[in-house]
């Protein structure tokens, strides 16, 4: 019974040790928006990788490039595939043909003429 116990408090208090050693780790990405720094959209974007940050207590950290800085506008979709940026901000008119059903919101619906 002795043994059991002792065996029984090592298991408990090595798993302890190393459960308090754990660091976390943090996660970096990278996010790469067209839109220039004073742009709603880039403040936006600026405030949400703040968040990110905050409500993963900095295990994820998000690193902004606007203004193309990163990758262009048309080469967006392509630079996140790349591995160039991690998250990419882009508009539809940039990568026609690339995502079919989701193009439909650039129709001109109910116009006459397009």
């Amino acid at each position: 019974m002795k043994k059991i116990t002792s065996l029984a408090f090592l298991i408990i208090f090595f798993s302890a040790a190393f459960a308090f050693n754990a660091t976390a780790k943090t996660t970096q990405l990278t996010y790469a928006n067209f839109f220039p720094p004073t742009h709603i959209q880039s403040q936006l974007a600026e405030s949400w990788c703040k968040e990110v940050e905050k409500r993963t207590n900095g295990e994820v950290v998000i690193k902004y490039f606007p203004a193309g800085t990163l990758t262009k506008a048309p080469q967006t979709y392509d630079g996140v595939v790349q591995g160039i940026a991690d998250i990419g901000m882009t508009v539809l008119a940039y990568s026609r043909g690339r995502f079919t059903v989701a193009s439909a919101i650039d129709l001109p619906l109910g116009y006459k003429s397009g």
